[in-house]
């Protein structure tokens, strides 16, 4: 009756008339009179809808179009030719395609039921956490999303959340127009948490910092050389350099002091606070200004203060209290020469880029050896996927104990400096939905941070204690909670956020590693078994002499297995093998090759002839046999049982045999064939633990 209905509705929609009016509403309100355009489109579809619904038993008016909604249950859309006339319906009316249940149910607003307001308990289906909000009894999806949103204080979740319900097991989306109707509960997935966003502290009652003239920051500047030109305080500056020795500790702080006593009397004369925040504020300011009086003027002040004079070290130390334009080289950058670093070999060097202000990790950056400080800026913009990053951000150095800064120039090799600072944005955290590229070195430095925290002590106690609940509904999502503790504090260091969109596509990325390289396999494996997804006692473990097959992951035939014998275990990587490959043309040039820390991921107990399966014989024979190039050896059908669990919620599995030649959307259409349930092919995805995610 269902699909009946979806055809007579096309029918009616298909008409000529009926599309010519559709046509003239959108020419003539569309754009000019969206709210009068809605109300005159529903009217329209009523036309159609109003000779139809009676055949099926329903009013031919908005009440009959509600209760032909809830007669569409869920278990419709797993029929292709649902979906398909839900398609059609939803083109011939202009609508987004959403399965042609909006279109059925565009009903007009002259007739509206009489709401009323309802309570719906909304659950996030892996954390368990439950948040209640009122709707009208009229809402749809999306509405009670944006309720949800809204009770929340986080706009994020009206974007990405997604209503879902269970099925089977697995979990499929609702759409953003299905009417809520007898719903009273509802599961929702896309964000981390439930969480309601804390109200913000109210900030420190401050001005913002003032924007100066040219001409008021050339007065500062003479204000503060009459200051710091005066007897008693040159006498003063004088007496600490006695003593205290250049370089120390107590002679920045005591000499940092000293300059803010003529800096809290001329900053407030220009809107400044008097104390290091109003200085700070005041280099932020002043850094603007580049010309050749402002740079002179700043040369002078630091004369007067003695900081020319001073070595590198001790420059570097100094306040900038010429109003940040002193611009003394760097400790180690002036006797750098800049054919130094282009003459090393090529290569890439990672850069620690840390917020000036903020806390936290650093960022980290890759850059060729020889790159300049703008390219190290460029780079962490690049990585965080802010462009903002690269035009307001300034790498900066400190100077003195009371926390300023002074500007470097971006035309400044990198030389042997591997930290840079940072300031200009508000933080160094990447944008939202962030994918950065990361080349091999890079993502090795990942996949190595989270062994390290996944490896700390606090970490595995708190994961022993957790074992102890394993079995338990909520063991799984503790388990996240426990290995998003690790990945939220390392990930942005790489780019990613830190949160679980981040951790997806951190795993996508390193999937096109592991399957190229074994040292991600490796480190993969590694931090499985730190968190008990791979146990110890699982790993494979081979004997010296023993005869193996190792699977090649590289050139034309990655992906075969080949004949090996171990030679003995890797004591540089506890838990791989120095393997020997014997002559096996045209797999192996050399007569004789040795592989050193080879994963066991890599090797399999050799396969004993069984039906012909695989032909026996000395460790020299491939498994391959030697083809001429054109040629491709025959594939063998042999058919193998695969065990398909489901990723979140544990126990669940299913049992479906296929070919060994199998693709991955093969196995999925055979789950699909045995679950009776075609969405699986359309919406379910075959994924692998990689680094704990």
């Amino acid at each position: 009756d269902a699909l009946a209905m979806q055809r007579d509705l096309m029918e009616g929609f298909q008409k000529e008339e009926f599309q010519a009016k559709l046509a003239e509403l959108k020419r003539s309100l569309q754009k000019t009179n969206e709210r009068k355009f809605n109300v005159e489109r529903q009217k329209l579809f009523l036309s159609v809808q109003g000779d139809v619904l009676p055949r099926y038993g329903f009013p031919g008016n908005q009440k009959g179009v509600y209760q032909m909604m809830q007669a569409f249950r869920p278990e419709f859309s797993v029929s292709d030719e649902f979906n398909a006339n839900g398609s059609m319906l939803s083109r011939l009316l202009g609508l987004d395609g959403d399965g042609g249940q909006a279109a059925a149910a565009e009903t007009p607003a002259a007739e509206p039921p009489a709401p009323e307001t309802v309570e719906v308990a909304v659950r996030h289906a892996i954390t368990e956490e439950e948040v209640r909000v009122s709707v009208p009894s009229t809402a749809t999806v999306r509405e009670v999303r944006d309720a949800l949103a809204e009770a929340l204080g986080r706009a994020e979740v009206a974007k990405e959340a997604r209503v879902v319900r269970r099925a089977g097991g697995a979990l499929t989306s609702l759409r953003d127009s299905d009417a809520l109707g007898a719903r009273r509960s509802l599961l929702v997935v896309g964000v981390e948490n439930l969480k309601a966003r804390e109200a913000p502290r109210a900030p420190p009652a401050r001005a913002a910092a003032p924007q100066l003239t040219r001409e008021q920051a050339l007065s500062l500047q003479r204000d503060l050389y009459e200051g710091f030109a005066e007897q008693d305080f040159q006498r003063r500056l004088r007496e600490l350099e006695q003593a205290h020795p250049r370089g120390s500790r107590e002679f920045g702080a005591e000499r940092q002091k000293l300059f803010l006593t003529v800096q809290r009397v001329v900053l407030p004369k220009y809107g400044f606070e008097g104390n290091q925040k109003g200085v700070y504020a005041m280099l932020g300011v002043l850094g603007a200004f580049t010309d050749e009086e402002f740079q002179r003027n700043g040369f002078a002040l630091n004369e007067l203060l003695g900081l020319n004079e001073a070595a590198p070290a001790e420059a570097a130390e100094g306040a900038p209290a010429g109003g940040g334009a002193a611009e003394a080289e760097p400790a180690g950058a002036a006797g750098e020469a800049d054919g130094e670093a282009e003459a090393e070999a090529e290569g890439e060097v990672e850069v620690a880029v840390r917020h000036a202000l903020g806390e936290g990790p650093a960022l980290r950056v890759s850059v060729p050896v020889g790159a300049t400080l703008g390219a190290v800026k460029e780079a962490a913009a690049a990585l965080l996927g802010r462009p903002e990053v690269a035009k307001r951000g300034r790498l900066v150095r400190r100077v003195g104990e009371q926390g300023a800064f002074s500007s470097l120039r971006e035309a400044e090799r990198l030389g042997s400096r591997r930290s840079a600072l940072l300031m200009g944005v508000d933080d160094l955290l990447p944008a939202p939905g962030n994918k950065p590229s990361l080349g091999r070195a890079q993502a090795l430095g990942l996949q190595r941070a989270l062994r390290e925290g996944f490896a700390a002590e606090e970490f595995q106690g708190r994961l022993r204690e957790l074992e102890r609940r394993k079995g338990t509904p909520e063991f799984a999502r503790e388990r996240m909670k426990l290995v998003l503790s690790v990945q939220s504090a390392v990930l942005p260091q790489y780019g990613y956020e830190g949160n679980p969109s981040g951790v997806v596509a951190m795993s996508r990325m390193l999937d096109g590693w592991t399957s190229a390289d074994p040292e991600f396999g490796q480190l993969g494996a590694e931090i499985n078994v730190l968190l008990g997804l791979a146990p110890a006692a699982d790993v494979k473990v081979f004997e010296a002499g023993e005869e193996v097959e190792l699977m090649v992951v590289e050139g034309p035939i990655a992906g075969t297995w080949i004949k090996a014998v171990i030679i003995a275990p890797a004591e540089q990587q506890p838990g791989s093998y120095h393997v020997h490959i014997p002559a096996q043309p045209p797999i192996v040039a050399e007569a004789v090759q040795v592989a050193p820390n080879i994963p066991p991921q890599l090797l399999r107990k050799k396969e004993v002839s069984g039906g012909g399966a695989l032909a026996s014989g000395g460790a020299a024979e491939p498994l391959v046999p030697a083809l001429p190039k054109e040629e491709k050896p025959e594939e063998r059908l042999v058919e193998v049982e695969v065990t398909v669990k489901h990723a979140i919620n544990d126990g669940e599995e299913a049992r479906v045999v296929v070919a060994s030649t199998a693709t991955i959307l093969e196995l999925k259409e055979a789950l699909a064939e045995k679950l009776g349930r075609p969405d699986v092919v359309k919406e379910g995805r075959i994924v692998r633990r990689a680094g704990g995610a």
